[in-house]
């Protein structure tokens, strides 16, 4: 059980502490450093690679969240009612993932090398 807890918040750990490094950190530090096609070229890799990890980081999460307790649903009613708190907040993470995936990632991929549509690139990552 404690196994499946670690696993769990390090999937956890992964998915948002990327985001807080993807928006706090690294998307002042591309603004002012470096120029608008390095920019989005830098972004595209890196959206990349941080929503495969966040795939994984999704599954992890569903298995090791809901395998566990699964067996004491049906006998502690305190448990379910917990249990569908954390669906809910899960199932509200995997909306903002998705929402991320598709506005954002598929956002600066078409505005790559050969396009060069930088400015609308620069717009999608603010």
């Amino acid at each position: 059980m404690a196994l499946f807890k670690f696993i769990h918040l390090l999937a956890v750990l992964i998915w948002v502490g990327g985001m807080f490094f993807a928006y706090v950190v690294l998307r002042p530090a591309t603004a002012e450093a470096l120029d608008l096609p390095q920019r989005m070229n830098l972004w595209a890799v890196v959206l990349r690679l941080f929503f495969n990890w966040v795939w994984a980081s999704a599954g992890i999460i569903l298995i090791t969240g809901f395998y566990p307790d699964l067996p004491m649903w049906r006998h502690h009613p305190c448990i379910a009612s917990c249990a569908y708190n954390a669906v809910r907040w899960g199932s509200r993470m995997m909306v903002i993932h998705g929402y991320m995936f598709f506005n954002l990632l598929c956002a600066v991929q078409p505005c790559m090398l050969p396009n060069r549509r930088w400015k609308e690139g620069g717009r999608a990552t603010g």
